[in-house]
């Protein structure tokens, strides 16, 4: 089965986001829980910040093709897409929760 060009240009915006937000957060993330430094807890966290606002992008010209009058965006083809985000999404929640729990132990005790 051949993809329509509306679904192949969402995979092109996905890989995108996944090779120039997803991959670097996640080494951001990893580094953090190596070094257990602030530094790197901030580096996480910025990384996360750009990862949400340009997967938020995603979501919009996700949107804005599923919508087009001339879209040539199928069903099963808009499911995948909307599943692929979704995961995306589900990871971002992961890393952002990991890095409050490394804020969270790395912060002095002010009892």
């Amino acid at each position: 089965m051949t993809n329509s060009t509306s679904y192949n240009t969402l995979q092109s915006v996905l890989q995108t986001y996944h090779d120039n937000y997803a991959i670097p957060m996640l080494r951001l993330v990893n580094l953090m829980q190596r070094d257990r430094t602030p530094e790197s807890v901030m580096a996480a966290i910025k990384a996360q910040d750009l990862a949400q606002a340009m997967l938020e992008h995603v979501g919009d010209v996700a949107s804005r093709i599923a919508s087009q009058e001339h879209s040539t965006l199928t069903q099963d083809e808009a499911d995948s897409i909307s599943s692929e985000i979704s995961d995306a999404l589900m990871l971002l929640f992961q890393c952002i929760e990991e890095t409050g729990e490394m804020a969270l132990e790395l912060a002095p005790n002010n009892y």
